[in-house]
């Protein structure tokens, strides 16, 4: 699914606001740009995904939660690879799922990989390389240095299935002009290297704004970084 908006889109809504005075208030859900449904990875309808798009108006800024989900059963059809885009330079790769057992237990081993534009030093949080299930669930992040763009990912066997889930966190801009470089970053591609691989302030600031409006279907995952110890979006470290 397309992870941006048309400008015209966030310049209207921010020009209601403008003319309610309701511009400096609270954080604010804005169902006119929000959406859900469910789709599929191929022409032919099958491997369906469910997927959704949140997007809010907080502190000057439009956020964006997007959401793609899918399950993967054994026995079942589903694609050889998916791509999961997180912004113009970042794509999780997932591919050559399994099932197996070990022991009577149910396993499944899966490729995680990633397709990136971005130097070396800046990799997906415990990836490349494969996941199984008796390793217990995947959990990886992905700042992008360049992008007001974070995404996460979740892999996980449930019972007979695999369930993946990738969201991604993004600062759309205040909307104020089309040339804003988070805008144009997301759009183009084009841009320069300003953050740290280990800053989840982004992840965390789209998370707690979805939190405090009461939005469903958020989850919270610890995540471990590299020199900065645990993360959890709802904590203030």
């Amino acid at each position: 699914m397309p992870y941006h908006l048309a400008f015209y889109h966030l310049d209207c809504i921010r020009r209601q606001f403008r003319a309610g005075l309701d511009l400096a208030k609270a954080a604010t859900f804005i169902p006119e740009l929000s959406c859900s449904g469910t789709s599929s990875f191929d022409q032919n309808g099958r491997h369906e995904y469910s997927w959704s798009s949140d997007v809010y108006f907080d502190k000057g800024t439009f956020l964006q939660k997007q959401e793609i989900r899918c399950v993967m059963e054994r026995g079942g059809s589903y694609p050889s690879e998916i791509r999961l885009t997180c912004c113009p330079h970042d794509t999780l790769i997932l591919s050559s799922l399994s099932y197996g057992e070990e022991n009577g237990f149910l396993l499944a081993r899966m490729w995680v990989g990633r397709s990136s534009m971005i130097q070396v030093g800046f990799p997906w949080r415990a990836c490349p390389g494969w996941w199984c299930s008796k390793e217990g669930r995947h959990a990886g992040i992905i700042v992008c240095a360049t992008c007001h763009s974070d995404a996460e990912s979740t892999i996980e066997l449930l019972g007979n299935q695999v369930h993946v889930r990738f969201t991604c966190y993004r600062d759309l801009g205040p909307a104020t002009n089309r040339y804003v470089p988070r805008w144009t970053a997301l759009l183009t591609g084009k841009g320069m290297s300003y953050r740290s691989h280990n800053d989840y302030s982004l992840y965390a600031r789209v998370w707690r704004t979805a939190q405090k409006l009461g939005r469903p279907d958020l989850h919270l995952i610890t995540h471990q970084r590299e020199y900065h110890g645990e993360f959890v979006a709802d904590s203030s470290t």
